[in-house]
Order: structure tokens, then C-alpha cells, then sequence
């Protein structure tokens, strides 16, 4: 029960500065899955490029992000659109300045 308290909390300041520093860089984001998990879904705005566009540029800044681009996921709403952003093997320091990097990334 201990331990579970001491993680729950932990995942949850990883979670907060993670979701923070979307909004310091991009304003209103729109999240799906904030509150269950170790990762959260990210719909990128019309203003972005698209998913696959976002995780090139990303990776050549240093960054690891995911998107949703699976030939299975076309007819989904996320296709192209969505970034999936894993927070649980960051320290919130790492995540602010990943958010920072990807937003340069982004941003050119």
C-alpha cells in the first residue's frame, strides 16, 4: 500500500510538469488520458504539422515522441494528428526540457 501511495504520487508530478510544459509552450492543449496511465494522448492543432512531421523533427532535436500513424488507425480522428507522450521514466526536469526541445523542434 506504501509503495503503490509513493508511485501513484510520482507519476503524478511527472504527469503535471509534463502537462504544464505542453501549456507553456502551446497554449491550450487538448488531452485524452491525463488521468489514468503512464502516458497521454496529445491532439496536435490544425496549426502544427502533422504527427509524423512533429516525431521527425523531434527526433532530430533529441526527442523520442510517438504518433498516431498506423495503417490501423486511418479512420480514426487521431490518424496523423496525435502524439503519444510517455512520462514515466522522466524525471520532471527531463520532461520540461523535452517539451522545450520539442517545441524548438516544432517551431523551427
Amino acid at each position: 500500500d506504501h509503495h503503490l501511495r509513493r508511485v501513484r504520487k510520482i507519476y503524478l508530478e511527472r504527469r503535471d510538469a509534463l502537462i504544464q510544459a505542453l501549456r507553456v509552450h502551446f497554449g491550450d492543449v487538448h488531452l485524452i488520458g491525463t488521468e489514468i496511465g503512464t502516458q497521454l494522448t496529445w491532439l496536435l492543432p490544425d496549426r502544427l504539422a502533422s504527427a509524423r512531421t512533429v516525431c521527425d523533427r523531434a527526433r532530430a532535436h533529441g526527442v523520442h515522441v510517438e504518433g498516431v500513424v498506423s495503417e490501423t488507425a486511418k479512420s480514426s480522428r487521431f490518424y496523423d494528428r496525435a502524439l503519444i507522450l510517455g512520462y514515466a521514466a522522466m524525471t520532471p526536469d527531463q520532461l520540461r526540457h523535452g517539451v522545450a526541445a520539442l517545441a524548438e523542434a516544432v517551431n523551427g
